[in-house]
């Protein structure tokens, strides 16, 4: 893991995946900002925060580790792409507790 992290960041992609995320998003004060989800703007689903991505509105996304590749694959890669905070959370069910939502979430996002 340790050797992960000293490797540059285009390489950290392609050999730690999510464990680099993970680090990244803890080291930036990620238990702190998925408290703010229940407090502050926020949208919620795949589409949604898709579409906040690309209009450059966004603090950081949170990725639930139990949904689906196909939904969340995409848009770790848009993360990566423009410098936008990744924080995992357990599961689905937790993230949208966190939301302050009562059902599951596969991702949401913090808005600016």
């Amino acid at each position: 893991m340790l050797e992960c992290v000293n490797k540059s960041y285009s390489r950290h992609k392609k050999l730690c995946g999510q464990f680099v995320h993970i680090i990244f998003g803890m080291l930036e004060g990620g238990i702190i900002m998925i408290s703010k989800l229940k407090t502050h703007n926020k949208v919620v689903g795949a589409k949604q925060v898709k579409r906040a991505i690309n209009s450059s509105n966004i603090e950081a996304v949170f990725i639930a580790e139990d949904a689906e590749k196909k939904v969340t694959s995409n848009i770790e890669e848009l993360c990566v792409d423009k410098h936008i905070q990744i924080i995992h959370v357990k599961t689905m069910k937790d993230l949208g507790k966190a939301c302050g939502i009562d059902i599951n979430a596969a991702v949401a996002a913090l808005l600016k």
